[in-house]
């Protein structure tokens, strides 16, 4: 059996930020050391009563703290980001991680979220299959020495995610199954 923490990263946005980064930090540094394989946090937007730390920011946060525990989103809201902009992300949180970063997905259901980021709702399918997102390969350098480039990632997100996660939605979103997982890369190409 694998276990993985949950780490609620939703906050009253009068809370000290300051001190409930510490309690996540002590939150990782447990489940390291009562055997936990993974560690995840939800992802939404901060618009409302509630304020959400940003989701690859806190991991990368949290890296420190969680050496040799996987690190993932459960679930990223992705058509509301650039696709660009979160390869990048997970392949840094994946060196961060030494390897293990997992990129959990969803295509969000709040309309209100997609009325902040000024979306459309209706469309939020097609953009989470990356219909309206233009071929980012072109703009995608690897690092020297990185064996995973964003546009790696970004075109494996687009074929596994459109191909997985938006059959499965339901069952992904409930039971926080990983979409995407960094150790897939090899077999993903």
């Amino acid at each position: 059996m694998r276990l993985t923490l949950f780490v609620g990263s939703e906050h009253r946005p009068s809370e000290s930020m300051v001190q409930r980064l510490a309690e996540h930090s002590e939150q990782a540094r447990l489940a390291r050391r009562l055997g936990f394989d993974g560690i995840t946090i939800g992802n939404h937007f901060s618009y409302s009563a509630t304020a959400w730390f940003p989701p690859f920011e806190t991991l990368m946060r949290l890296a420190a703290d969680a050496e040799g525990v996987s690190l993932g989103t459960c679930m990223l809201i992705l058509p509301l980001y650039e696709p660009l902009h979160v390869a990048e992300q997970c392949v840094l949180l994946d060196a961060a991680s030494g390897g293990h970063a997992i990129l959990g997905v969803a295509p969000g259901w709040a309309k209100d979220e997609f009325d902040v980021m000024r979306l459309d709702h209706g469309r939020r399918t097609s953009r989470f299959e990356g219909k309206h997102f233009s071929d980012i390969e072109t703009y995608a350098r690897p690092a020297p020495d990185a064996q995973t480039t964003p546009a790696d990632v970004a075109r494996r997100k687009r074929r596994d995610c459109s191909e997985t996660c938006c059959r499965h939605t339901p069952s992904v979103g409930r039971h926080g199954a990983p979409a995407c997982h960094a150790d897939d890369r090899a077999d993903r190409r």
